[in-house]
């Protein structure tokens, strides 16, 4: 215990091995986000489906299968059939996965709540164009006020566009 701690700076480093990682963690950083907008429960397990991968894709899937699973929450990892069709897009580097979410969620009533909570954004984002549009705002108001209108500009904008590409996945 009272030994210094090792320095570790001179150890190699295994890049194929760190980008590889790198791509398991975007993946699985991108089934959950797409589980939490599409509402998915996190105790039900969904089946992560791909079709036409390459060949790097489908062994690094092999590989890292039961991290993926575990960490993802994911019943199954297979090919995607063509019979399939509640599916939503994810989309990592060039890769092209799917997540079997029609048997959890109504697809239907997803895309509507999808479709009226980008209508509540936008109404937010057309009031906040609306006020630093305002000369008279602009003038009378503190800067740190102007600022805190810009960044929720920023903001409301930024969750326009999570929400509909999360409509765009359940189109495709």
């Amino acid at each position: 215990m009272g030994q210094v701690w090792p320095d570790l700076k001179m150890l190699p480093v295994d890049n194929k091995a760190k980008e590889e990682l790198d791509w398991v963690v975007r993946l699985v950083s991108e089934i959950r986000s797409v589980r939490t907008t599409m509402n998915v429960p996190p105790s039900v397990k969904v089946q992560l489906l791909y079709n036409g991968a390459d060949a790097n894709t489908v062994q690094k899937l092999k590989t890292h299968e039961s991290s993926l699973l575990q960490l993802a929450r994911l019943s199954t990892i297979k090919e995607r059939g063509l019979d399939n069709d509640s599916v939503v897009q994810i989309l990592v580097d060039e890769t092209t996965l799917f997540l079997a979410v029609g048997e959890v969620i109504d697809v239907t009533k997803e895309k509507a709540r999808l479709l009226k909570e980008i209508e509540k954004v936008s109404g937010e984002v057309t009031k906040i164009k609306a006020k630093l549009s305002n000369e008279k705002f602009m003038e009378r108001a503190p800067d740190h006020v102007i600022e805190e209108q810009r960044v929720r500009l920023s903001e409301a904008e930024q969750s326009r566009r999570k929400l509909e590409g999360a409509v765009g996945r359940l189109g495709s």
